[in-house]
């Protein structure tokens, strides 16, 4: 592979993962305590489900996938 070819697939991969890195950033971090939390809840059956607020977040992250598909098949073009 010649040198101009292999700084521009270094680019790329320097690029690729700064996005990912981002997106490394933006997860939520895991509370241990809220999940003994919902845990004894379920237990005791105090813990509700919202079928409708989960559809709605599952809808959400649907959406959000589709977008950075999108930015994926753009950025290619």
């Amino acid at each position: 592979m010649c040198k101009k070819n292999r700084n521009k697939m270094n680019l790329y991969n320097s690029e690729e993962i700064s996005k990912l890195n981002k997106i490394v950033k933006e997860l939520p971090d895991i509370r241990q305590d809220k999940i003994d939390e919902i845990k004894r809840k379920i237990e005791s059956g105090e813990y509700k489900i919202d079928g409708k607020e989960i559809a709605k977040k599952m809808f959400e992250i649907h959406q959000d996938i589709k977008k950075l598909s999108q930015f994926d098949k753009n950025k290619n073009k």
